[in-house]
């Protein structure tokens, strides 16, 4: 299993590798990994040579005032975490990539560029994430009818050949996905939460093991829950589409709030469907630029949805009684619906900082150019075959680690699982590649280091083994499988690494004698 010396520098300063806690040390937000690499970029240096060379003489002109140099450098050293976590992760065939990764999603860096999240984890089919397809967004309240809707949507697309993308939440999320699961077609889902138990899950197993599945998060992936993840992971379900339709929006939150956001930056056509739900938002919708999709399910044209027609949102709703063309739902009384459906504020100070990033978007292909991939007619990407893309999973795991130094920074509260939605974009060059194939998924595993997780176990043990632990303390502490732990720890006994004590059973590590 393979991963790139950018790659790991990019997860060490980005990603967590454990629940987060007070006092623990906070990756960078999507904000500071920007400024990060920018400043990078513009010294000349990539992120790997964070890990080559001597990342304090790298870091010595740096000045920020929460991304200190300090900071920076404890990241660096949590490479013993990051190859434990990656360990553990790989086992329940979770993947990883970043943006120097040749399989990063283009639609991700071609429509958000600097705001496209620096890594995603996954599991599934990885090609998926560069096939076109629909997006079908909605409430986790939804009722009966509408659920039955998203199921057909999605059933309906596989039979055309074309793929789904969603939010794997319950209610119309999962409704869409599993409907075209059940037809033997393509999905993508962007999850907000609990990517490595959905790996696992039997509620996704058939779409896994047919290799029409990818499921993807750029958050901690034991995540549990958060208010920001759920608005943040909004825009990557529009931003890898190239239609999307909502079928039920609450009047208020996430789900309105992320149509909103694609009107407002023309992603891709946002289609309605039709509903005589007094409190939901739809209606507020397609007043703001939405258009009216068919309501027969049994008649929607899925092809038709990826025309542009939907910029023009002067049509009418089909078939609507007057009541709901008559009276507008008061969004200021409804209860906020819970999906994706979270409310949203954003400053004044957040919008400013969003239009001056959107002005330099220009200037920031300019600059960052980068080799394009063949060209290829949307319509080929949206008519993948289920059938032609049962690639197997990528080996991303291994490599090189950074230094394997215990460093914490202090914080003042408990940090969020991971960095939450933020509005104020800012430049994120794509990191310029010293050795291209290095990158590539499936690279030569020759061209690099393997990790080996036992000398790393070995290593953690010389931390945490001072005094003597038990099995199910050491298991606690590494968050690694406890038949694991019993078998390094057998063989570390063997090789007079680890002590064995009896009554009760504990370990304790053998000091290692300083080399003269």
């Amino acid at each position: 299993m393979i991963i790139s010396t950018a790659a790991q520098a990019t997860l060490l300063l980005t990603s967590y590798f454990s629940k987060p806690v007070k006092g623990s040390i906070k990756p960078l937000t999507p904000t500071e990994w920007g400024a990060f690499a920018q400043w990078l970029h513009e010294q000349g240096h990539t992120p790997a040579d964070l890990l080559v060379q001597d990342s304090s003489d790298i870091l010595q002109g740096w000045s920020h005032p929460k991304v200190t140099r300090e900071r920076l450098q404890a990241l660096l050293q949590r490479g013993s975490s990051m190859a434990l976590s990656l360990e553990k992760w790989q086992r329940s065939g979770l993947w990883v990539i970043t943006r120097s990764d040749s399989g990063y999603p283009r639609r991700l860096k071609k429509r958000l560029k600097h705001a496209a999240p620096p890594v995603l984890f996954g599991c599934g089919n990885v090609e998926l994430l560069n096939t076109s397809g629909l997006a079908v967004v909605g409430s986790r309240k939804a009722g009966d009818e509408d659920l039955t809707y998203a199921r057909r949507v999605g059933a309906i697309a596989a039979k055309a050949a074309v793929g789904i993308v969603s939010g794997g939440a319950r209610g119309i999320d999962e409704a869409a996905m599993q409907g075209a699961i059940q037809e033997g077609g393509s999905v993508t889902g962007i999850l907000s939460e609990g990517l490595l138990k959905a790996a696992t899950s039997s509620q996704w197993r058939q779409g896994l093991m047919s290799g029409g599945l990818v499921l993807v998060s750029p958050y901690y992936p034991e995540a549990s829950f958060h208010t920001g993840n759920a608005m943040g992971r909004n825009k990557y379900i529009y931003c890898l589409a190239d239609a999307a339709v909502v079928v039920h929006s609450g009047s208020s939150g996430g789900t309105k709030a992320g149509a909103e956001e694609n009107l407002k930056k023309g992603w891709v056509p946002l289609w309605v469907k039709p509903t005589k739900d007094l409190e939901a938002g739809n209606h507020a919708l397609v007043k703001a630029g939405g258009v009216w999709c068919e309501e027969n399910i049994e008649q929607l044209d899925i092809g038709s949805m990826f025309t542009t027609a939907a910029t023009h949102s002067s049509q009418q709703m089909p078939d609507q009684p007057n009541t709901v063309s008559s009276r507008e739902p008061d969004i200021n009384t409804r209860e906020p619906d819970i999906n994706n459906d979270i409310e949203t504020n954003e400053s004044e100070e957040d919008k400013a900082q969003s239009d001056v990033a959107d002005a330099n978007d220009i200037q920031y292909e300019l600059a960052n150019s980068e080799p394009k991939p063949p060209t290829t007619s949307e319509d080929t990407d949206r008519k993948v075959s289920s059938k032609s893309v049962k690639a197997p999973q990528p080996d991303l795991f291994g490599g090189n680690t950074a230094n394997n130094e215990k460093a914490e920074e202090t914080t003042s509260a408990v940090v969020p699982e991971q960095a939450t939605y933020e509005s104020n974009y800012t430049m994120e060059p794509d990191e310029p590649l010293a050795d291209p194939a290095a990158h590539r998924i499936g690279a030569d595993p020759c061209r690099f280091e393997q990790i080996d997780f036992y000398q790393l176990f070995l290593n953690e043990m010389q931390r945490l083994a001072k005094s003597p632990m038990t099995v199910d303390e050491i298991t606690a502490e590494t968050g690694l499988h406890k038949t694991q732990v019993t078998t390094w720890l057998k063989q570390a006994v063997g090789a007079g690494k680890v002590e064995k004590l009896a009554r009760p059973v504990k370990y304790r590590a053998i000091p290692v004698e300083p080399s003269k």
